[in-house]
């Protein structure tokens, strides 16, 4: 969301450009498909070999959204054409298993991280020590999106949760830690795809099936 958010600010301001998305993985969202190809953006759905390395040696600038995922480390793995690079940590790279190593930054040459954290780990010294630029920005947000959204009045506390519903996100004792809020007035709204059955389940074991919605991605 964040890459169509830089591409639409691209357009707005009247840059040309053209964009290659290389998706590594079977795409999860409609909506953002059919949102990049209104904006003009090419797709590449889980390419071969041959056409991810057609597509790289076409490009003036190649830029690769880190973070540990096993189709993406696989394509880093093995031989690339001649290509700039530049990496954008998508993760802060201090804790495992999503750890910004040296190897990534020998592989880069230019850096951007989406934390200031990620400026003193291995990946950033080694782009600085060849002379690469490296800088650190927020991910871009199209606010537009909130358009419209007015409060509600509602009893009580309300606490949401937005994210991807599964150990490799969501920290191992998220359902204990609500359930340390122990006011009844307290209520807990958590949306994002995953494992669902598995978090209402504890939820429940915890007695707080009452104060809390998993409503998954609507």
């Amino acid at each position: 969301r964040a890459l169509l958010t830089q591409i639409a600010a691209w357009r707005a301001a009247g840059l040309e450009a053209e964009h290659t998305i290389a998706i590594l993985d079977a795409p999860v969202s409609a909506p953002l498909i059919v949102r990049a190809r209104r904006l003009g953006a090419r797709l590449l759905d889980r390419p071969d070999v041959a056409a991810l390395d057609e597509a790289i040696r076409a490009a003036d600038l190649v830029r690769v959204d880190y973070w540990n995922h096993p189709a993406l480390l696989d394509t880093l793995r093995r031989p690339w054409p001649a290509a700039r690079i530049l990496l954008r940590m998508a993760i802060r790279g201090t804790t495992r298993p999503h750890v910004a190593t040296r190897e990534l930054g020998d592989f880069a040459d230019a850096l951007l991280a989406s934390s200031p954290r990620t400026l003193a780990t291995p990946t950033a010294e080694a782009v600085r020590r060849r002379g690469g630029p490296v800088a650190w920005a927020p991910a871009l947000a199209d606010m537009s999106r909130l358009a419209g959204y007015e409060a509600r009045p509602h009893d009580g506390v309300r606490i949401g949760h937005v994210g991807l519903i599964d150990p490799a996100k969501l920290h191992p004792r998220f359902a204990e830690l609500c359930a340390a809020v122990d006011r009844s007035s307290v209520h807990f709204d958590i949306y994002g795809p995953g494992r669902l059955d598995a978090l209402r389940e504890r939820f429940a074991a915890l007695g707080l099936a009452g104060r809390t919605a998993v409503h998954g991605s609507t």
